[in-house]
């Protein structure tokens, strides 16, 4: 009985650990499958890193694959140049339009080959990328507030 109970000890963080490493390959769903996932997990990412961008009720776009592309030679960039990913973009509402750089107040970007995220950016030009830490690591350990980005959109220049 105690070798049963050592050896489930022993196995569970295992298994766990197998569980949350599990990769998701886009490319094998369905278009109406893949569109729901995407925007699912770049809500979630949004929501957990920008939660003040985030405005509720605007319908997020779904892009088709894009070649990651990069002339940073760091080698956390560099081994993902070539790798197809998606781009799920949350737009906000026309009154706040004026105020933000881009049209766009979150862009999340996920690996067609894994399921991934990649980074998010926000409508003013700040993002993170989650090349050494990925986003699950980091929502595993508990996502800290000054890991988040606050939303402070440009001032209208006179």
């Amino acid at each position: 009985m105690k070798r049963i109970v050592v050896l489930l000890l022993t196995l569970l963080p295992i298994c766990m650990m197998a569980q949350s490493v599990q990769t998701t390959d886009l490319n094998e769903m369905t278009e109406k499958e893949r569109n729901e996932y995407l925007v699912n997990l770049a809500r979630e990412v949004s929501e957990n890193i920008a939660p003040e961008w985030l405005q509720g009720g605007v319908l997020p776009k779904v892009s088709s694959k894009q070649k990651y592309f990069s002339t940073n030679k760091r080698p956390d960039i560099q081994r993902n140049v070539g790798r197809e990913f998606y781009s799920v973009t949350f737009y906000y509402d026309e009154a706040t339009k004026a105020k933000l750089k881009y049209d766009y107040a979150t862009r999340v970007r996920i690996w067609a080959d894994n399921g991934e995220v990649e980074g998010i950016m926000t409508g003013e030009d700040w993002g993170r990328v989650f090349h050494e830490t990925s986003y699950e690591q980091m929502k595993q350990r508990g996502i800290k507030r000054e890991e988040q980005m606050s939303f402070v959109p440009l001032q209208p220049s006179l």
